[in-house]
């Protein structure tokens, strides 16, 4: 599991200081105001090997990590893919339409 997660430099978290998320739990919301760091805390935790999180970091339980991140890049991998079929109503307007 997470404990915390420690951003600096990286978007629109300055170099000057790092912000330290924390403690977690096993299931965490981020939300904020547009501009505010929720994408890049998501990116990070996505992918934590590129070069530009380098002075980003977790503190973590030992073990395997599950992390899942309910974002842009999820959607468009899972549902802009072509398997997911779309999801619509029925209602008076459509009864007669067939999948």
């Amino acid at each position: 599991m997470i404990r915390n997660v420690s951003l600096s430099n990286i978007s629109s978290y300055s170099p000057a200081t790092t912000v330290v998320f924390g403690p977690l739990k096993r299931i965490n919301l981020v939300y904020g105001l547009n501009g505010s760091g929720k994408s890049t805390i998501g990116n990070f935790l996505q992918s934590r090997d590129l070069p530009a999180f380098r002075n980003c970091s977790l503190d973590e339980d030992s073990g395997e990590l599950d992390i899942c991140v309910y974002n842009q890049s999820f959607i468009e991998k899972n549902f802009h893919g072509g398997s997911q079929p779309g999801v619509f109503t029925l209602n008076q307007g459509n009864m007669a339409l067939r999948i």
